[in-house]
């Protein structure tokens, strides 16, 4: 337990950058830092600290072993005890734009409320990102998924739905079939297109205004339409 000590001591005077600061956070007088960054210093054989209380390159290897260390420990002690680790550290998420922005983003907010130790890092965009190259931990995809090394859970379903803007309907008219978009000027995702009319998939190959990847920029240009 002494050596734990010791690496408490060590991270308390780096943290305070000073010897009587690393005492007032551990609650323990100065000459008991001093004593106890000297036995480390000797047990190791090594210079920690420089006179400046700036750390040698051993000590900054130390330093940062020592917080691993610490932390597996505690983490250890709360499992034997029969609690459970509290999460931490850096969570990167990407999805759509429209999507992380109306139904990720909340409840990234309601995540961090209740984990205040995690950092998470939201990417946004509207494409498929390489999950391993861009160090993605979660990805939330709309559509059928490609084969791969990644685990996948539906976590829900989208119904695609036909809309139009009440000017562009009282202009063209009001479709009553599929077959009747084939002439109007439509603007849809940039991805092979089909309805559903009486639970029957039909493919459609409307007459293009405007394609994007954004559902974003679709939603806005059908509203200006």
């Amino acid at each position: 337990m002494a050596r734990f000590q010791e690496m408490r001591v060590l991270l308390a005077v780096t943290e305070a950058e000073s010897f009587a600061g690393g005492a007032k956070l551990l609650g323990i007088s100065p000459p008991s830092v001093t004593r106890a960054i000297a036995a480390l210093e000797a047990r190791l054989g090594t210079l920690l600290l420089a006179r400046s209380l700036r750390l040698t390159e051993a000590g900054q290897r130390y330093v940062e072993d020592c917080r691993r260390i610490l932390l597996e420990l505690e983490e250890a002690e709360e499992l034997a005890a029969g609690g459970s680790v509290r999460p931490r550290g850096r969570l990167t998420v990407t999805a759509p734009v429209m999507f992380g922005e109306l139904y990720l983003i909340p409840r990234i907010a309601q995540y961090l409320d209740t984990h205040p130790d995690v950092e998470v890092n939201a990417l946004l965009v509207d494409r498929v990102v390489n999950m391993m190259e861009e160090g993605i931990d979660v990805a939330v995809r709309i559509g059928s998924l490609p084969e791969g090394d990644h685990p996948a859970l539906q976590v829900g379903q989208i119904r695609p739905v036909v809309c139009a803007s009440p000017d562009f309907l009282d202009r063209v008219g009001r479709p009553r079939h599929p077959d009747e978009l084939r002439d109007k000027q439509n603007i849809h995702i940039a991805l092979p297109a089909q309805l559903t009319q009486r639970c029957r998939a039909q493919p459609l190959k409307p007459s293009t205004a405007s394609t994007s990847t954004s559902m974003a920029r679709i939603t806005v240009a059908a509203c200006a339409s």
